[in-house]
Parts: C-alpha cells; sequence; structure tokens
C-alpha cells in the first residue's frame, strides 16, 4: 500500500515538532535556573559592554600621559576613581579597554586553539591504527613542551603584539584540544550512524565535519568556557613578565605587573586588575559547569521525592495463617509515579499481581509498558523524582515500598535478587567474578575468604561454568555473553533468595543461549525452589518458562491468566494482538505456498547448499569468502580467521536469511559485504563486479545500490541532527536534486515507511524505537537500491513494532523488487520473510536450504540444535522440548555428539 504524498510546501514549511520546542527551552530553563552561573553571565555582560563600548564609557585617552608630579600613582579620587599608573594614566579608563583585550586574547587563542587542535583530533581518532599511533606520539611531545616556554619562542620569533600573543596561547590550548577530540571520536567511530554514513556514500571529510564534530559540541563549549579564563591568567602572567603586550597596550595583565613594581609606592594599583582578572576568570569557570550541568539534565536536589498515600495493609495487620499462605510476593493497587516541573505523572497505575512459592510468572507488554519500572520499584531502585504514591509491595506479607535504602540493603541479594538484560553492563569490569561472587557471600551469608571462595566456586559449577575454580579470578569479558549471564544468576543465588526478578534476562542472547539460561533458570526453580518474575516481551519466553502470565499495557495490568489459558482464550484485545504479532505463528506469503508444495510433494522445498537461488542470474555471488581480525603485537601483528569458506547467491527480488548464534560470523559476512570490513579471501561479485577489487575506495555506484539497516536504530541514527539530514546528506552525496528536490525526496520516502512531514524536523530521541528503525528503512531506500543488508533490524524490537517493520519490509519488496540479505539470530522470526535461509556455525556456512524445507527436514546437527532451541509459539509440549534440549546438552558433554 502506497501513502499519499504532501506537497513539496508542506515539507519546507514543516513545524518545529513539540518535542523540540521544549528541548531548547528546557536546556536554558536548567542553565539559567543555576544562580552562581547568572552571577557570572551578570559579570562577563559588565566586560563585554566595557569591551565593546569602551570609547563612550572611558573618562579619559588610556593612552594620555601625565609626567606632572601630582598626576603619578595617584589613589581613587573624584577625578580619577581607581586613580593613576607611573605615567599619569587613568586606571580607570585602562581598565575599561583591558576589557577589550582580555576577551580578544581570551576568545581569540580558544578559537585559534580549535582551529588547530580539533581537526587533528578528528583525523587521529577517526583513521586509527599508524595514524593515530604516530600522531599521538607527536602530540604528547608537543604537550610535553612547557607552555611557557612555547610562549616565549613563538613571541620571539614574530615579536610581541596581539596576534603573537593569541597564536602563542592558541598552540599551549591546542593539544588539550588534539587529546580531547581525539579521545571521544574514537567512541564515536565505532558507532552504527557512522557505519550507516560510510554505506550511504558520504566522504570522510563530511563524516569528520558534518557526523562527528556536532557530537563534539557540548565538550568543546564546556572545555573553551574553562580555557578562556586560563588564555586571559596566561596573558596577564606574560604581560606581568614584560613579554606579552607592550606596556603602552591597556591590559589587565600590564597594570597587575605594574602594580607588582610600584607596590611600595601605590599598593591599591593592584587590587583593580587582580579582582577583574580573579572574577572573569572564575565566571568563565562558572559558566563551563554551568554548561555541563545544563546538559547532563536536571539536578537531583531540584527533583522532588514521590510522597506516598498512606492507608496500604501490610502483614501487621494480618493473621499468622495469612502470611504463611501468603504469595512470596504481592503487589496491591500499586501506582508509580514521576515528578516533574509540570507536575505528577503516573508511569504505572492500578497494578495488582501475586507470586506463589515456587512459581514463575511472566510480566510480558511492548516497550514503554512500565514493565522494567515496576521491576524496579519492587527492588527499590528507582531514580530521583520516581516512588510509588500508592499502594504496596508485599514480600512474605511485608510491606517493603515504604524502607529506606538501609532496610532494602538488608532485603536485595538475601530475600530477593534480580537478574537484569545485559550482564556485561550489570557485572562490575574492573573486579573478578570471584572477587564479586566472595563479595555477596560474605556480605549476606558471613563467611571467610576461604570459605566464600569454596562456595563461589561451587555456584559456577551449578551454573554451568567449566573449570570453575580456575574461572574465579577471570573477568566478565573474558566470558562470553551467555556465560557472562550464568555468573550473573550465580550472585543472584548466592544467598538463597526467595524471589529473582529477572529482567529480560535473555532477550540479549541468541536462540541456544536463551534455551540454556532458561533451562537453567528452570532447574534451579525445582532445585531450591524458587519464585521467579520473569519480564519479557517475548512470547516465546514466556510459553517455554513461565506458569502463569501478567500482561501490561500502557502502565497498567490488562490481564492475568495461566499460561495455556493466555494462549488459548486471550480475554484482551492488546493480549490478542500480541499474540498475532508473534513470528512463531507467521510465515510469509511465498513461504506458506512454498509449504504447501513441500506437503504435497511437488517440489523439493528449496536447493540445497550446493544449489543456487535457482536460475535467476545473481544479483549478489559470495564464493568462498575468508575474513580475518588482526590482533596487534610487537611484531605487526597476527591474524585469526573470523569466517572461512562461505558461498551464497541472491537473486533480484529475493530474501536470504544468514542464521547462527553469537559469534557465528554472520554479522561479519554482512559487513564485508557492506565493504566495512577488509576481504581476507574469495570474492563477492554484485552483478557480474568483484566489489573486492575496488580497493580502500568504494565507488558510489556501489554504495547507491546496496544500502543496508543496522540492529539499533537508536544508534544507527545521529543523536545531533534532525533524521531528516541522514537522508539529505545521502542524497546530496550522490548529486541527486538540488535542495528543495533533496527533502521532497526524503518526504516521500518518510511517507513511503508510514511516517509524516511532522517527524522529518525531530531528532532520534523524540521518536519510538518503531518510528526510529522506519527511519533508517527510509535512509535505506531513498536511494533506490537494489541489496539492503538488514543486521539484526528487529530484534531490538518489541513484539509489536517487530511485526509492523517485517510487514513493511515485505511490503515494500513486493512494490520495489528490491532484494535483502536477512541478517538474524532467531529462526522463528526468519521464517516470516525469507525464501531461503543460510545457517552459520563457527565462521563456516553449515546449511543452505528453502525456508521450509530448513524447517521441515533439516540435514545438520547445528541447525537441529537451533530449531530445537528456538521458543515455540505455545506451552503445548514444552516439557518434551525441554527433555530434548537436556538429552542433547548430556550427550553433547560426554561426547557422544560431536561439536557441528
Amino acid at each position: 500500500m502506497t501513502h499519499p504524498t504532501p506537497p513539496k510546501t508542506q515539507v519546507l514549511g514543516v513545524p518545529t515538532p513539540l518535542g523540540q520546542q521544549r528541548q531548547r527551552p528546557a536546556f536554558l530553563r536548567r542553565f539559567l535556573a543555576q544562580p552562581a552561573t547568572l552571577l557570572s553571565l551578570a559579570w562577563l555582560l559588565i566586560v563585554v559592554l566595557c569591551a565593546v563600548f569602551a570609547s563612550a564609557l572611558a573618562p579619559y585617552d588610556p593612552l594620555e600621559n601625565q609626567f606632572t608630579p601630582d598626576a603619578l600613582l595617584q589613589g581613587p579620587s573624584a577625578e580619577h576613581w581607581l586613580g593613576t599608573d607611573d605615567n599619569g594614566r587613568d586606571v580607570l579608563s585602562r581598565m575599561i579597554f583591558g576589557a577589550r583585550i582580555a576577551l580578544l586574547v581570551g576568545l581569540g587563542s580558544v578559537l585559534i586553539a580549535i582551529l588547530i587542535g580539533v581537526p587533528i583530533g578528528l583525523l587521529l581518532g577517526y583513521r586509527g591504527g599508524w595514524w593515530d599511533r604516530i600522531g599521538t606520539r607527536f602530540v604528547d611531545i608537543l604537550d610535553a613542551l612547557p607552555g611557557l616556554l612555547v610562549a616565549v619562542a613563538v613571541i620571539a620569533i614574530l615579536g610581541r603584539g596581539l596576534p603573537a600573543l593569541m597564536l602563542a596561547i592558541g598552540l599551549i590550548f591546542a593539544m588539550n584540544f588534539a587529546r580531547m577530540t581525539r579521545a571521544i571520536t574514537l567512541t564515536e567511530r565505532g558507532k552504527m550512524y557512522i557505519d550507516a554514513a560510510k554505506v550511504s556514500g558520504l566522504r570522510e571529510v563530511s563524516i569528520l565535519f558534518q557526523q562527528i564534530l556536532p557530537n563534539l559540541i557540548g565538550p568543546l563549549v564546556i572545555q573553551g568556557a574553562v580555557l578562556t579564563g586560563s588564555a586571559i591568567i596566561i596573558e596577564s602572567m606574560l604581560s606581568f613578565l614584560g613579554i606579552g603586550l607592550q606596556s603602552a597596550v591597556p591590559s589587565w595583565g600590564g597594570l597587575l605587573g605594574l602594580a607588582a613594581a610600584k607596590l611600595a609606592v601605590q599598593p591599591f594599583l593592584a587590587i583593580p586588575p587582580g579582582i577583574a582578572i580573579v572574577l572573569t576568570v572564575l565566571s568563565f569557570n562558572m559558566i563551563g559547569d554551568g554548561i555541563n550541568d545544563a546538559l547532563a539534565g536536571e539536578k537531583r536536589k531540584l527533583v522532588r521525592p514521590v510522597k506516598r498515600v498512606a492507608g496500604a495493609r501490610t502483614a501487621d495487620s494480618a493473621t499468622i495463617s495469612d502470611v504463611v499462605s501468603s504469595p512470596v510476593l504481592e503487589v496491591r493497587d500499586l501506582e508509580v509515579a514521576l515528578n516533574t516541573p509540570e507536575g505528577t505523572r503516573s508511569l504505572v497505575r492500578d497494578v495488582n499481581l501475586t507470586v506463589r512459592r515456587g512459581e514463575i510468572v511472566g510480566l510480558i507488554g511492548e516497550s514503554g509498558s512500565g514493565k522494567s519500572t515496576l521491576a524496579r520499584a519492587i527492588l527499590g531502585l528507582m531514580q530521583p523524582g520516581i516512588g510509588v504514591a500508592r499502594g504496596a509491595i508485599l514480600l512474605d506479607g511485608e510491606d517493603i515500598a515504604g524502607l529506606g535504602e538501609k532496610d532494602l540493603r538488608g532485603i536485595r541479594g538475601a530475600r530477593m535478587a534480580a537478574i537484569f538484560q545485559d550482564p556485561m553492563a550489570s557485572l562490575s569490569p574492573v573486579h573478578s567474578v570471584g572477587q564479586q561472587l566472595c563479595e555477596t557471600l560474605r556480605t549476606h551469608a558471613k563467611l571467610t575468604k576461604p570459605e566464600a571462595r569454596a562456595r563461589a566456586a561451587e555456584l559456577l559449577t551449578r551454573v554451568g561454568v567449566a573449570n570453575a575454580a580456575q574461572r574465579l579470578d577471570d573477568y566478565p569479558h573474558q566470558f562470553s555473553g551467555g556465560m557472562a549471564q550464568r555468573v550473573a544468576i550465580a550472585i543472584a543465588i548466592a544467598s538463597n533468595p526467595e524471589l529473582i526478578i529477572a529482567d529480560e534476562a535473555t532477550s540479549a542472547l541468541d536462540v541456544t543461549t536463551q534455551a540454556q539460561v532458561l533451562d537453567l533458570l528452570l532447574e534451579l526453580r525445582d532445585e531450591m525452589g524458587l519464585s521467579i518474575l520473569f519480564i519479557t516481551h517475548g512470547l516465546g519466553v514466556a510459553a517455554e518458562a513461565c506458569d502463569r502470565v501478567v500482561v501490561m499495557y500502557q502502565g497498567e495490568v490488562v490481564e492475568t491468566a495461566g499460561v495455556w489459558e493466555l494462549f488459548d482464550r486471550p480475554q484482551h484485545e492488546y493480549t490478542a494482538r500480541l499474540l498475532a504479532a508473534n513470528p512463531a505463528l507467521h510465515m510469509s506469503e511465498r513461504a506458506t505456498a512454498q509449504a504447501m508444495l513441500v506437503r504435497d510433494g511437488n517440489v523439493s522445498g528449496g536447493p540445497r547448499a550446493d544449489d543456487g537461488a535457482g536460475d535467476a542470474v545473481p544479483l549478489l555471488r559470495v564464493r568462498d569468502l575468508a575474513l580475518a581480525y588482526r590482533t596487534p603485537t610487537l611484531l605487526g601483528g597476527a591474524s585469526k580467521p573470523v569466517v572461512e569458506g562461505v558461498s551464497f547467491d541472491i537473486a533480484p527480488g529475493e530474501t536470504l536469511g544468514l542464521v547462527g548464534e553469537s559469534g557465528s560470523g554472520k554479522s561479519t559476512t554482512g559487513r564485508a559485504i557492506l565493504r566495512l570490513l577488509p576481504v581476507a579471501g574469495g570474492t563477492i561479485e554484485f552483478q557480474g563486479t568483484d566489489i573486492t577489487s575496488f580497493g580502500a575506495h568504494t565507488p558510489l555506484s556501489y554504495r547507491k545500490h546496496v544500502q543496508a539497516v543496522f540492529q539499533d536504530p537508536s544508534m544507527s541514527l545521529n543523536p545531533q541532527q534532525p533524521v531528516a539530514a541522514a537522508l539529505t546528506a545521502a542524497l546530496a552525496r550522490h548529486g541527486i536534486g538540488d535542495r528543495a528536490e533533496r527533502e521532497h525526496l526524503a518526504e516521500v520516502a518518510f511517507a513511503q515507511v508510514g511516517l509524516t512531514t511532522d517527524h522529518l524536523a525531530r531528532r532520534p530521541a523524540e521518536l519510538s524505537g518503531g518510528q526510529q528503525q522506519r527511519v533508517a528503512i527510509a535512509r535505506a531506500l531513498v536511494l533506490r537500491p537494489q541489496l539492503v543488508v538488514c543486521d539484526e533490524a528487529v530484534s531490538a524490537l518489541d513484539l509489536l513494532t517487530q511485526r509492523q517493520i517485517i510487514d513493511l519490509l515485505a511490503q515494500l519488496q513486493e512494490e520495489t523488487g528490491i532484494s535483502y540479505l536477512f541478517i538474524a539470530h532467531d529462526l522463528g522470526l526468519v521464517r516470516n520473510i525469507c525464501d531461503r535461509i543460510a545457517v552459520m556455525r563457527l565462521g563456516k556456512l553449515v546449511e543452505l536450504a528453502g525456508t521450509e524445507r530448513l524447517f521441515n527436514a533439516p540435514e545438520h546437527p547445528y541447525t537441529k540444535r537451533l530449531l530445537g532451541a528456538t521458543p515455540a509459539d505455545h506451552p503445548e509440549g514444552r516439557e518434551e522440548r525441554r527433555r530434548i534440549r537436556t538429552d542433547y546438552a548430556l550427550a553433547h558433554a560426554s561426547g557422544q555428539i560431536p561439536t557441528p
């Protein structure tokens, strides 16, 4: 279905969105809400006025000498408010004109430093490698030179004067800006929006100055404000030493130097320039801090805590029998609210749920439904300004909603524990896993160091970590994602808690690792009698592991039911929509037709690994692809193969799925096709041309015809630019249309993916995850490519949004005949959209077949394992699936089944 295209004038005159209208006043409000910042601004305003209107404000000519004895080194008087200097010149007039010199030196030297240091830092940080190693050494050498020595050398070569002084101070600061810019660029260059810019064909200079530089504005302004004050100090020091500006030039530093020489004759002479320098430098520093605080957001002290309405029933009013028979966790009429300057807003309303002993309760819903907010309220881990406004949270009958941090510290870990989504973020990177486990054990179990270490090894062994005693000294980064999550589970169960809250504990894992973690939690539930509140947006996870399911929508619980009842007879419309969006329930129309043919025995179900995409001439042909990562060493570097011997074709209008667990090499293969990684061997032919022969520079024609949609839309869009800029920049690079035409094409692309003209001027943070991914798809389609590489394009989205994006991609393929390489780790997901599926394992292609043939008759053991680990669409038969997975794991561990 196509969308009507609004007139071009509507695009050019689109109003600023409400979100953006609020953003700038919010920054100004935070900036101007700081009293110290306001005082600093007031002082600098005075200095600026003096500098601009010095000729009108100064009562005397600052260069007019009066050598009469009664005019030399006089104190304050009615004629000369701040006295006179050794030449009889009016000090007030020289102070006023000195403000001009101070600002010129401060701002000019910082500007010179930015113009020199920022490009150096951008180039070194972006290119890396030898550029960075050699360039950084030169920066270190220049930065190690004493600043005073640099200033003296420059002034000695160029002579005393304002330009020479500004250049000298600018050179002192330039390496400071270069270091800061390099550090930030090193971080930014690895983000997806830089890869997206490369795929769009943007030049390196455009990526540096139009993509990366806008993300440096905040730090540059803060650093510039601080160094402007430092420049004024350096100018004063140089003038004080007599090597700065000429003595006739009215400057605060010159006055201070003169005051030091004449201190015994006229001590007051040092006070005016001293106060001016201190206040100006302090003001610039305070403004730098104020900008930093305003960019960081609201201060905690400005956020009012949420007041809880009393009246909830607790264990004190319950009988002993009630407490004994009560659930482990009971949430009653809970409301969680957020205090904002505009008022109080409810995040979670009227929530009621229970978790019985030994029960696993699933809490499902799309992103923003309030699941994680509810979990953090139960754990007492809410951010400032968010709190329980009403209701009760009963843990074994005790209301913990009103407890302070000290009381909650004794509950968390001992009676209630949590497992979070990203184990690498929840584990400390600077402490070994043994230290983190032992700290938990010694805190709650009061064990000695040897006892805690022995118990930690037992826990790691129990959660499936091999060689546990030796791995206690390893750090989190030395574990894979699945193993790191096992460590997090070991920490959670260390003190034998009654309740575990698993907040998206498997959503960041591939399907095989996800299945292993789910089986581990089920084993621990059966063994220890744990109660688990499992928060997830995956219906397959709920079907495999949960006893009951609670559905949340827009902060409210809309349905609670047993897992079989929920899947068979959903009562609420939203639950039915969630179930309908489950990818395991769907097949594309072509896949459905293919499945019917396979069932009727009319076709073989698609090609096997040695077959091509059919009789059509391939759009993309990959043959014996090999990729390697180079690890730097003292002798230059060692190559580690990551992809070997991968071969496949993609026909025009075809969708090929590339699946496998994390680390299988599928995303690496996609990045090689996008020419984001160098190829170690083999060929990649696009329309008959081997792209590995292009060398370091990729032709624009290839960038136009091969585009990408990356995993995390919030990271693949530049956070500092309106989303329309991602489209118009690509169009401009390829020389398509003038400015008005490019804006019109961006509007057409937005309409094609279901967005309106109101979205054009918004920034990524003002859009939902689904809208951000639609923008990424629009960026990929605006150049009308023939192939789009979708690298985990929907794995970060909730079910409903995921379903919408998959339908959108299929619809656009029907309309344009585009081809897709669809990279994912979920076979149930790729079944919806792919004609054929290629399975990767440890950098090699182990199976390639038509979608339904792969599902109905997989040949390779690893493919069978992937299919067995894929979450089902219904809890029916889950015990048998769990038994099969357990038998497979035992057989594999004993060597009966070789590693695929």
